[in-house]
């Protein structure tokens, strides 16, 4: 399986399905994602609200892309 950064959920896609995802495992106690990195997107080894507004800000602003390990 190839991984992408930005891809919580691993469907193949970055899209605001894997904000949500995030979302839910840092503030609601949801899954987390598999594997873990995927959700690193600013890539400073913790996975945290910077993550979240990096992957709005690429998904919906032209923010730079994911920038995974």
């Amino acid at each position: 399986m190839v991984y992408i950064c930005g891809d919580a959920t691993g469907d193949g896609l970055v899209n605001i399905f894997d904000v949500t995802l995030v979302i839910s495992y840092l503030y609601l106690g949801g899954p987390p994602p598999d594997p873990l990195w995927v959700a690193d997107v600013n890539y400073d080894s913790t996975i945290n609200i910077f993550d979240i507004t990096g992957l709005i800000g690429y998904l919906y602003l032209g923010g730079s892309d994911p920038n995974c390990p």
